[in-house]
């Protein structure tokens, strides 16, 4: 959960400032906070559809976009 809020909120004070109290969060909370963990990723191949007006999908490999994305994180918190 800590996780979320330095998420969004990279400042701790601000972070621990906008974060819910867990009895927001569950139960018969008025909120929810969800975790997705696809397996597959598609993106529209625009080429294809520009060339030949077929709606196509290009698959996507899901792994190289983590890997893309916990760098750039790793870099801006270094900064």
């Amino acid at each position: 959960m800590e996780g979320f809020y330095q998420q969004m909120f990279p400042n701790p004070t601000e972070a621990r400032a906008q974060a819910l109290p867990l009895t927001q969060l569950d139960g018969d909370g008025p909120h929810r906070l969800l975790e997705l963990r696809p397996r597959e990723l598609w993106i529209l191949d625009l080429d294809r559809w520009d060339d030949e007006g077929v709606s196509a999908r290009q698959a996507v490999d899901i792994h190289a976009v983590e890997d893309a994305l916990a760098a750039r994180a790793t870099r801006e918190r270094r900064y």
